[in-house]
């Protein structure tokens, strides 16, 4: 009887902001996006043509809809929006706002994909866009679903923007999950740092240094007794009978007749 539960009802209000495109693969001309919703409303709105300068074509357009979403009454978890930005002739990238509820205003690019992957060569357009959402009506307890971003730099020209695979898009300015760090998110990861660290410090100090055991053992040896030169090197021994034995210093009879007399070999 699962499928007679009626899921959670939600509306936001989107405001959606189309920054710039990024890595033009040509150097003049014109373009212009397209903004439509694929789920969860019938909105549809083209953006101003803008000519390629520096091989990077900005927008700074600002959009504001309504888009309605639904959820699991098990979960909580919001279900995908698809909200689809198309370019003119370079492709188009599908963004998730679904990930975006809660979460402020977030920055988020992407690489664009192409329409036609198998006879058209792929490019590194890079698509920014901005967006923030507000409830309009619904529960307030919901959950974002699992973000989409990679936690891949694009460079060092603005580090707090990621880069992700090609049709994915990626978020900056916030951690997995959706959410916007500000400085008392920054204050508390630091606190965490440290008591990490502190509790590695309390476990290596209850472990045994093994430097420390070395040089235990090292002082406790006595190295000034020093032996004579006579009982410091192998001697052969031979006895009466010819059984002959290697030893340090003088040995004495092993059961056998006759008593072990050194060799002497004398050099010329």
């Amino acid at each position: 009887m699962a499928f007679l539960i009626k899921k959670k009802k939600f509306k936001f209000q989107v405001h959606f902001v189309l920054e710039e495109l990024a890595a033009v693969p040509f150097v003049n001309g014109v373009l212009f996006c397209k903004v439509r919703l694929v789920d969860g409303g019938d909105f549809s709105i083209s953006s101003s043509r803008e000519e390629v300068q520096q091989n990077c074509v900005r927008w700074g357009k600002k959009f504001s809809f309504v888009c309605k979403m639904s959820a699991s009454p098990v979960t909580g978890v919001l279900d995908p929006c698809i909200c689809r930005v198309s370019v003119r002739k370079l492709g188009f990238a599908d963004l998730n706002i679904s990930e975006f509820a809660g979460s402020g205003s977030t920055v988020r690019c992407c690489i664009l994909e192409g329409y036609d992957t198998k006879n058209t060569r792929q490019d590194n357009s890079i698509l920014k866009v901005t967006i923030g959402m507000t409830l309009l009506s619904g529960d307030p307890c919901f959950k974002t679903p699992p973000s989409t971003a990679k936690s891949v730099l694009i460079g060092v020209e603005d580090p707090n923007l990621q880069l992700a695979c090609k049709g994915d898009s990626t978020a900056s300015l916030q951690p997995p999950g959706g959410m916007v760090e500000g400085p008392g998110a920054v204050k508390a990861r630091q606190r965490k740092k440290d008591t990490v660290e502190r509790q590695r410090s309390c476990v290596d100090d209850t472990r045994i240094d093994a430097d420390d055991i070395v040089e235990k053992i090292v002082q406790s040896q006595n190295f000034s007794a020093s032996s004579s030169d006579e009982d410091s090197h192998l001697r052969l021994f031979v006895s009466k009978d010819g059984t002959t034995a290697l030893s340090g210093t003088q040995i004495a009879t092993r059961g056998t007749p006759g008593v072990f007399e050194p060799v002497v070999i004398e050099t010329h």
